[in-house]
Parts: structure tokens; sequence; C-alpha cells
């Protein structure tokens, strides 16, 4: 845990340090201890959001999660590290903004730095071998990704040529089976599929908002 308390001047400071490693996802949490009023703004009627400045320039922005139990006199807001926060070694600058566009309000702390550290990569140190077979590895997982991208439905037989196929609307996918060499008196055992079918969308928004 990674622990950031904005003081009374709106200075932020680091309480609880942990080591944050290159390439590192949901291992740790960053808690920001945020005054639950400043002046007569109750801080929880604002959305609190997280500015940060990768080591390579780039700004993010990031919601930050309110606990529902507040901490002595500040409420407790949380993050969890993610490989958007890790992907690159090296200073992030950071900084907290409060905004309520009800009231037309927008507050924002000071910067503090966090340091994410770099790691060895375990590829430079493997035999041709190994890498090899994580070539295989790979491909094999493209494979697969590739099947389930096409959502299959089903699984078809052909009695007469005795191919097994998976399907998608009555449309043939992938690479059929043939089981001719099977004999009458073998029992071949088909897992039923279960594919969720259901679209995702994977949208990020890197974009560096200025309030």
């Amino acid at each position: 845990m990674y622990v950031i308390k904005m003081n009374d001047d709106k200075s932020l400071i680091a309480t609880i340090k942990s080591s944050i490693y290159q390439g590192e996802r949901n291992a740790d949490t960053l808690s920001f201890l945020i005054p639950t009023t400043y002046e007569d703004k109750n801080i929880a009627d604002c959305t609190l959001l997280l500015r940060y400045i990768l080591p390579n320039g780039v700004g993010r922005s990031e919601e930050l999660e309110l606990d529902a139990i507040p901490y002595k006199n500040y409420y407790r807001y949380r993050l969890k590290v993610s490989t958007r926060l890790t992907d690159i070694s090296g200073a992030i600058e950071l900084w907290v903004s409060a905004v309520d566009f009800n009231d037309n309000y927008i507050l924002k702390s000071g910067t503090t730095h966090i340091d994410v550290l770099p790691t060895k990569k375990v590829s430079d140190y493997l035999s041709d071998e190994s890498l090899d077979e994580l070539d295989k590895m790979g491909a094999r997982l493209s494979q697969l990704s590739a099947v389930v991208a096409t959502k299959a439905d089903n699984l078809a037989y052909d009695e007469d040529k005795r191919l097994l196929q998976l399907t998608s609307e009555g449309k043939g996918i992938g690479n059929s089976v043939d089981i001719s060499s099977a004999t009458t008196d073998e029992v071949i055992d088909v897992d039923p599929i279960d594919i969720d079918d259901g679209d995702k969308d994977d949208i990020s928004n890197d974009e560096l908002i200025t309030f």
C-alpha cells in the first residue's frame, strides 16, 4: 500500500511507501487521505481525480474511488496500481483535483512523485530452446484467441466424412478434426463449448484534462 495525504495547505505528502515495480498490475493500492472539508466545501460532494505525468511525458487521468467510511477527519480514496501506471520505470509526477460541476468548483492539490522501479526481463536470460518454447506457446494462444473471437456456438459432425467442426451461426470455423481412424466400438467424448458472445469494449482515454 502507498498512502498519500493532502495537508491543510493542499500539499501532498507520502505517509506510507511501498516499492512499486515496472510491469506490476493490481499488486498495490494508492490511497489518498483528503480532508473532509476545505473551507466550507464538503469534498464528498466532488469527484476526485488523480492527474499524473508518466516518465515519458504522457499525461493521464483516473477517477478515484471513495471509501464509504471516513478515516478520522479525512476521506480515503483508492486506486489500484495498474500497468497504466507501471508500464514505464521512472518518476511519476502526480496531483489530485476535486471537481464539482454543479457548483462550478475546482480544487487542485500540490504535486508529489512516486517512483516505478525498473525490473529485469527474464527473456534476456533464457536459452534459445526456452525462447522457442515460449514462441510456440504464444502461437498456440494466438490461435485459441482467434477461435474464441469467432464466437463458436455449436459443434457439427459430418457423418459421411467423419469430421468434427466448430460452427458459428451454422458456418464452419477453424480446422475440422478427422475422426475416421476411430473404430465403431470407440466412444468419442466431446466437451460442451461455452463461449460468452458478449462484446467487451476496452476504452481508455489517455488525454490529460487540464482542470
